[in-house]
């Protein structure tokens, strides 16, 4: 790991949208699907659990004057809007007073009885910003060395940002302070006396030591934007690259040098996204030069389909494909499955919302009619338990426990484990056992449940496959079957296989525990 940039919104748009269509063009998205194609649903997660919190109050985006912090803020807002979030973008112009102040006064924002209203006279409650909070803090210090202890704001007057991203408990910021910390470089030292020799770490140090000395480093400032006042030096100390900025004045950390590997002359660094606190895509920079800047391209990365996988396309009758909302079929305890036919949809974007055991609470299982609304539906209402939320039906692979959502005796008042299997791995699938496939289907996975077991096929049930009626293979009108699909479930020395496309893998549930 190279960096840990977790103050940053650099490069969402670039992996989340640009390189799907840079991909279409070139025709690769033929041979693969993009790293960053989960992007956009695990942001619409997001905003949907952040639209409650709000509960119906403005959001205020702060940003810097700048065209990348512009289209990248424009971006999050699309999904903050689509989750019913009111959003006022302020792209912040002249906020420093002089080029070299760390004074960041705003003149978007005035301070009104007490609080802090924008100019439609608004008052701010809830912030998300692109600002770096390492620049607030540094406003913050400036501000406190003028200001004087018994300082109160007279009307009309504007206020810092630090006034507003700092405010006690009267502004609440989307993301968090402590981002500032893994934000800053200073973590990578840390990281390395913490754990010292991890595979996954570079030796990182708050001077070069001797070691770094003979094994070549790079300087970096522990805040810095876009690669800048970054030095590379060879072992011996001949510089390799550097590069100019504004960041010059910071402390520095040391790394120890790893330089990118290069193909066909490009430099290529991959970076990955974390969103909602789960791994939500990934995507490419990379530079004819040694370090990775601001102007980086950031092309295509993909992940190649499984050329092992099966290539049978599923062939759908038309005819017997049922409108949205209508129930296709039920499950062996008569949970009943529903078209999710969109085109059919109409304006119907609600949520699927059902009584727990005894009525006296409710669970928002989630838009109708997605795979994973059912899945959190059938659970609830036949075995009482639930999961936490996840962006995608891919991202249930990696659920490791469940809850109860009734604790009628005390013995089940504890999590129901759960664990995750490749497809082909020792453990097989089993009655109750979550299907997994990989995110290309359905604009980021499918998930299915098994619900009985004949010879060596498995009985599964689903929602947003084809949404077909289950009609036996008679093609009988008045006769439906209660399962969606028969999987072969093949043995090979001991591993259990699904030919199946694009399946992950299971997940089984320690319902008996």
């Amino acid at each position: 790991m190279y960096e840990y940039n977790a103050d940053s919104a650099s490069a969402l748009y670039e992996y989340g949208v640009i390189q799907q269509h840079w991909a279409d063009i070139t025709g690769t998205s033929k041979i693969g699907r993009p790293a960053g194609a989960d992007i956009k649903a695990s942001m619409k997660s997001v905003w949907e659990k952040v639209a409650v919190a709000l509960d119906g109050a403005i959001c205020h985006f702060l940003i810097d004057d700048d065209d990348e912090e512009d289209y990248t803020a424009r971006f999050v807002m699309e999904y903050a809007v689509a989750a019913g979030v009111t959003v006022k973008l302020i792209r912040s112009k002249a906020c420093r007073s002089c080029p070299k102040s760390k004074r960041l006064v705003t003149k978007d924002f005035v301070w009104k009885h007490g609080q802090i209203v924008d100019m439609d006279d608004v008052p701010v409650k809830f912030v998300w910003k692109t600002w770096c909070w390492c620049s607030i803090f540094d406003d913050y210090e400036e501000v406190m060395k003028e200001r004087d202890p018994a300082y109160e704001p007279k009307d009309g007057d504007h206020p810092h940002l630090c006034d507003i991203l700092l405010a006690p408990r009267t502004i609440k910021v989307i993301e968090p302070l402590w981002k500032s910390i893994p934000g800053n470089k200073a973590i990578l030292p840390v990281l390395w006396e913490m754990f010292p020799n991890h595979p996954n770490l570079l030796r990182s140090e708050w001077s070069p030591s001797e070691t770094l000395k003979a094994s070549g480093y790079a300087s970096k400032p522990v805040v810095s934007r876009g690669g800048q006042n970054v030095s590379l030096v060879k072992p011996g100390g001949a510089i390799m690259a550097e590069t100019s900025g504004r960041f010059g004045e910071r402390d520095m950390v040391y790394q120890e040098l790893c330089p990118l590997p290069s193909y066909d002359g490009h430099h290529v660094l991959i970076g990955g996204w974390v969103i909602g606190g789960v791994y939500g895509g990934a995507g490419i920079r990379e530079d004819d030069g040694l370090i990775t800047q601001i102007d980086s391209p950031c092309p295509p990365l993909l992940v190649a389909f499984d050329s092992t996988e099966s290539e049978r396309e599923v062939v759908v009758d038309t005819s017997l494909v049922a409108k949205f909302d209508s129930i296709i079929g039920y499950t062996p305890d008569n949970t009943p499955v529903y078209s999710s036919d969109y085109e059919t949809r109409g304006d119907d974007k609600e949520l699927s919302i059902i009584k727990t055991d005894g009525g006296d609470s409710t669970v928002v299982c989630g838009r109708k009619w997605h795979s994973m609304e059912f899945i959190r539906r059938y659970l609830v209402s036949k075995h009482h338990i639930n999961f936490s939320r996840v962006p995608t039906p891919f991202h249930m692979f990696h659920l490791r426990k469940f809850y109860r959502t009734t604790h009628i005796n005390p013995e089940d008042s504890h999590d129901i484990k759960a664990e995750s299997h490749l497809n082909g791995s020792k453990i097989g699938p089993t009655i109750g056992s979550l299907l997994i496939w990989k995110p290309e289907f359905k604009n980021g996975g499918h998930v299915a449940v098994i619900t009985d077991v004949q010879g060596s096929n498995v009985l599964i049930c689903e929602q947003n496959w084809d949404n077909t009626m289950w009609k036996t293979m008679s093609n009988s009108a008045d006769v439906c079957r209660n399962y969606s699909r028969k999987l072969e479930v093949s043995t090979e020395d001991g591993h259990f296989k699904i030919n199946e496309k694009g399946l992950v893998g299971w997940v089984n549930i320690h319902l008996d525990v």
